[in-house]
């Protein structure tokens, strides 16, 4: 469902599973999640990195999933930004390539 605003299937399994168990450890993630542990820690950093995830500051770090009606609006919004700059990127390059045919035709005539 999130893989449109960037979050692969493993990803959401772990936010899913994060979301029944705020407050877990990366090995009681890991255990919930039948992966590995490197596996678990570098889907954690992901979702961090995605705003899906925070970590307490304690040596045995315990994560705690954003709220998904916050996160996920916060990376829908990233994706429009990221859409918008593509809009303004092609029209860009249609300037460019008008410009150019208008060249064209100015020394060519």
């Amino acid at each position: 469902m999130l893989a449109a605003v960037g979050v692969g299937a493993d990803e959401e399994r772990l936010y899913e599973i994060l979301l029944s168990r705020p407050g877990a450890t990366a090995p009681e993630l890991t255990s919930r999640a039948a992966a590995s542990r490197s596996t678990v820690q570098a889907l954690l950093d992901g979702l961090e990195l995605k705003g899906l995830v925070t970590h307490s500051p304690s040596r045995t770090r315990r994560y705690f999933p954003a709220p998904p009606d916050v996160a996920v609006e916060a990376l829908i919004l990233k994706q429009q930004e990221a859409l918008q700059r593509v809009r303004v990127a092609a029209a860009r390059l249609q300037d460019a390539r008008a410009g150019r045919a208008a060249t064209a035709r100015r020394t060519s005539g």
